[in-house]
């Protein structure tokens, strides 16, 4: 995440706490998650004014670069 991307998310959510190193938690949709056009549905912990209704879209390809610290089922 850049500082670029933290800027845009400040401007469309105002009241969010945004940083580069900040910890917060996802909830991937479905059985691990749906897989549509090589993506995942992933809820975000902020609130549904973000993203798609507090979801986003996060690509495969980028998923793996991602370091996961824990899963739960």
């Amino acid at each position: 995440m850049s500082k670029q991307d933290i800027e845009v998310a400040q401007a469309v959510n105002p009241d969010a706490n945004f940083s580069i190193s900040m910890i917060y938690s996802i909830l991937t949709k479905g059985e691990f998650a749906e897989q549509i056009k090589n993506s995942l549905k992933i809820r975000n912990s902020w609130s549904d004014s973000w993203g798609d209704g507090g979801y986003i879209r996060l690509k495969r390809a980028f998923s793996r670069a991602v370091r996961w610290s824990r899963w739960c089922p």
